[in-house]
């Protein structure tokens, strides 16, 4: 609906200019009704600041705080307008006037001397911003919406014609003339706030801005009302110029969800306090974060890796999968998060290794790098002897070889024909020169690594036309076992001459032989058992040598030890005889000998023998053990033993009664005869058992005794024990027999 009225053209913004004004403020004439709330639109249309409605309703907060009970003016939302237009709609847009030297104007419409519409348009050919450079929005606006209050140019402040620079307050006469026309507003200091809310989706900081938009300086202070913000500084004091305040706030131990809070600006001095700024904080679950801090990608050698990650999550971390090549390799469910990578089995290449965290929720994220497992080629050198003449027969090559991953094998050739193929240190060939002519020939030793790639060294050695000698041992053979002195035989020759042959045991000089045949007699006794090396190193006439070498074994013989009875020991009945025997090889047997004659052979240990003497004369027995090795050597050990005499054998007694008026006495006539086995037996010793003790009666030399027993009972038993003595005083065992 077109308004009636009339239009007026309230004044334009030049870029600079001359202007003569001498008024502290000027007044149009025209005017809203006191207490309007103007409700103006926007359409935002210019291409340059994404931000401008932002710009431009701060400049009309900036005229809202001088006395809003007077006249405010309040955004109501877009417009479609591009210029001037009497269409009901107080807007603001930005249309393209071209280089006009004119930034911007305000139009009005207006009954009597009240306004009933105004418009404001900027023009869009210059370069405009939000952030200081070139023309700022929010300047010209509130330059602009001073036409629309109502006020002309003056000769300073917001209102003077053209532009200079950034001027985003209003200067003391503009506010005079504001007040000249809707009332005084207030004559202290005011809390003027840039926001009135702030919002936070995580851990941050933000500011918004406070000054006095009133009279004189306003001292003020700042609070939170929530432990998870913090602000700062905590107050300050503004004479109209903004303050800086920082809003911090930290979800540390909060749940997913939303919360809220302010933050309150107050004053003693000012008749807005307090002012507020609603704080809002929404936390959500976000994806957890991981990173392998080690290694940090590049080369590595085929060695176990440690990877190592770290992981975090505003509400835990459940599981770090690691990856290789996206193959999974091991989940750690807690910190910390690692992996031991064996590439050892893999070829050399590039190999991706991935960690992926997973939060309470199974959100991921993941990290990943790329590590090069590198295989270098081998290197291998031959060491001795070194390039030149030889001076023996065989030459021993040896070869030093290593590489990052193992040596597969080494070759050794002779003028490029393989000759040994070497699989482990120490990598080594004797090159035996008999069958080659003399001149030079080229060694060479190829090593391989565990994937083929190679590498060689070679020399040149020389067989000079006096070849070295040639020397074999022809006798005994290698490894034969000997237990006596032995025949060591050498054969020697050169197309020159022998000059001597050495003989060796264990690398020791024992021989030295000028003349043919070359033989060296060698005693194994001092030596110990087991291999010993014999070498033989032939000389020709100019010291040119060859050797050759056998390993003999030398077994010594075995060592036997009666260990019982005792040597010298008195024994009857039947005898355990025990005995060792030990040898470097092992035993054989051991042969049990009584008196030279053999009585048993045994042939595991323990080693013993059970001799009867019950079936051998009394006297002296010598006892043998001889053992017996696995090359049929002996030892013997000798003990002495003595068999003591039989006890007697028929052993009987008779009881003869012999009674009178004073006396009842006894007799008992024991009898007995000589053992059959017995030698030299002097005297027999005849005892009574009393109270299970024996009590010595006689010794006789005959085979009969009485014995009288007088106050006995008639019906009493006796027990007598008699024993034999030989002529050496040896006191042989036990007959007993009891009388009633």
């Amino acid at each position: 609906m077109k308004l009636s009225g009339k239009k007026i053209w309230l004044a334009g913004l030049i870029i600079c200019g001359l202007v003569s004004i001498s008024v502290a403020y000027g007044l149009w004439g025209y005017q809203w009704p006191l207490g309007s709330n103007v409700a103006f639109y926007i359409n935002p249309n210019t291409a340059q600041v994404p931000d401008e409605l932002a710009a431009v309703s701060a400049a009309a907060d900036t005229w809202n705080a001088i006395y809003p009970a007077g006249l405010t003016f309040q955004y109501q939302g877009s417009t479609s307008s591009t210029t001037k237009s009497s269409n009901g709609e107080n807007a603001i847009a930005w249309d393209n006037e071209g280089d006009n030297g004119t930034l911007a104007t305000a139009w009005a419409w207006y009954v009597g001397s009240t306004f009933t519409e105004t418009d404001m348009v900027f023009n869009d050919f210059y370069n405009w911003t939000t952030s200081g450079a070139q023309y700022d929005i929010e300047t010209v606006a509130l330059h602009e919406f001073g036409h629309w209050v109502g006020l002309d140019h003056s000769s300073t402040g917001i209102m003077t014609p053209s532009y200079s620079s950034i001027d985003r307050s209003i200067d003391s006469d503009a506010r005079a003339g504001f007040e000249a026309m809707y009332g005084g507003g207030p004559t202290g200091p005011t809390i003027d706030l840039d926001t009135t809310n702030m919002n936070f989706s995580e851990n941050g900081s933000d500011t918004f801005k406070v000054r006095n938009s009133g009279e004189g300086t306003l001292n003020y202070q700042v609070n939170d009302n929530q432990g998870w913000m913090s602000v700062s500084p905590s107050s300050g004091s503004s004479g109209g110029s903004w303050d800086v305040i920082t809003v911090t706030v930290d979800s540390s131990g909060l749940g997913a969800g939303d919360y809220t809070g302010s933050v309150s600006v107050t004053s003693g001095d000012a008749s807005n306090s307090p002012q507020e700024v609603d704080v809002t904080l929404s936390i959500r679950d976000r994806p957890p974060s991981v990173s392998i801090t080690y290694p940090s990608g590049g080369n590595i050698e085929k060695a176990i890796v440690s990877i190592e990650a770290e992981a975090s999550d505003d509400f835990g971390v459940n599981k770090v999968e690691f990856y290789v090549d996206n193959a999974l390799q091991k989940t750690d469910s807690s910190p910390p998060y690692d992996y031991d990578w064996d590439p050892r089995p893999l070829s050399s290449g590039d190999y991706t290794i991935k960690a992926r965290a997973y939060d309470t929720i199974n959100q991921t994220n993941e990290d990943s790098i790329i590590l090069t497992i590198t295989d270098r080629r081998p290197s291998v050198s031959i060491t001795s002897p070194p390039e030149g003449e030889i001076q023996t027969k065989v030459v021993t090559i040896e070869v030093a070889a290593s590489d990052d991953y193992g040596v597969n094998k080494v070759e050794f050739y002779v003028n490029n024909a393989l000759q040994k193929t070497d699989t482990s240190p120490p990598y080594d060939y004797d090159w035996d020169t008999g069958p080659y002519s003399w001149g030079d020939y080229t060694i060479k030793a190829k090593a391989y690594d565990t994937i083929n790639q190679t590498d060689e060294d070679s020399i040149i050695l020389t067989i000079p036309e006096d070849k070295p000698p040639s020397v074999t041992i022809s006798s005994p053979a290698d490894g034969v076992t000997v237990i006596k002195t032995v025949t060591i035989n050498a054969n020697a020759s050169d197309d020159n001459g022998v000059k001597k042959v050495e003989f060796y045991v264990d690398n020791s000089l024992s021989k030295t032989d000028g003349n043919a045949p070359y033989t060296f007699e060698w005693n194994p006794d001092p030596f110990t058992s087991g291999f010993h090396t014999i070498k033989v190193l032939a000389y020709d006439t100019i010291d040119q040598t060859d050797e050759d070498s056998i390993r003999l074994k030398v077994d010594k013989p075995p060592d036997v030890t009666l260990t019982f009875p005792a040597s010298g020991t008195d024994v009857s009945g039947l005898v355990k005889i025990a005995a060792t025997a030990v040898d470097d090889y092992g035993i054989k047997e051991v042969l049990f000998y009584v008196n030279m004659i053999q009585h048993r052979v045994d042939t595991s240990s323990p080693y013993t023998f059970d001799w009867n003497t019950d079936t051998v004369q009394s006297g002296n027995y010598s006892i043998d053990a001889v053992a017996t090795d696995l090359m049929d050597q002996t030892d013997q050990d000798t003990i002495s033993l003595y068999v003591v005499p039989h006890p007697p054998e028929i052993f009987s007694a008779v009881k003869k009664e012999n009674s009178s008026v004073l006396l009842e006495e006894y007799m008992n006539v024991l009898t007995w005869q000589a053992h059959g086995l017995n030698r030299e037996i002097s005297k027999y010793r005849i005892y009574q058992v009393v109270d299970g003790n024996l009590t010595f009666l006689s010794e006789v030399s005959g085979d009969t005794f009485e014995y009288w027993h007088r106050d006995i009972e008639k019906d009493k038993r006796y027990s007598y024990v008699l024993t034999a003595v030989d002529a050496n005083g040896k006191e042989g065992g036990e007959t007993s027999i009891d009388v009633q």
